[in-house]
């Protein structure tokens, strides 16, 4: 399938590599299906594209490509949701932020991850109730 993309253009995808957002994008209810694209400058960040709205991408990645500790469990009604049977079916995403002309200000939601069962391609952003990461941590030391 081809995706009309503001961002890469046109862009051709595997229809079984698009996933969905039974539980949504936090402020973006009205995109559903997504894919995922890859960064060729860089294996750190991938760019979650929506296959519905051709404006809409985030750049995303996972904490640990930034040496931060993050741990967290995903509850019973998100198992239950994504219909999730085993740990080695997560895809665990962040949101990063990253500010035009100032990188080094970049940030990572940790505490709204992306949670996606790679057998099934359903997917949901989940709030980590209790917890105590921020929406905005800095992925960069002060200074760089």
């Amino acid at each position: 399938m081809r995706i009309s993309t503001t961002r890469f253009g046109e862009v051709e995808a595997d229809e079984k590599l698009v996933f969905t957002f039974i539980s949504p994008i936090i402020g973006f209810e009205q995109a559903q299906k997504f894919i995922l694209i890859e960064n060729d400058n860089n294996n750190i960040f991938r760019w979650l594209q929506s296959t519905e709205y051709p404006e809409l991408a985030f750049p995303v990645s996972k904490a640990s490509n930034f040496k931060i500790e993050y741990n967290f469990e995903i509850d019973d009604k998100t198992v239950d949701m994504l219909d999730l049977k085993s740990i080695d079916e997560v895809l665990s995403l962040n949101i990063v932020n990253i500010p035009q002309g100032r990188p080094q200000d970049s940030t990572i939601n940790l505490l709204a991850p992306i949670i996606i069962n790679k057998r099934t391609k359903d997917a949901a952003q989940i709030i980590l109730n209790g917890a105590d990461y921020l929406v905005k941590q800095p992925i960069f030391p002060q200074g760089v």
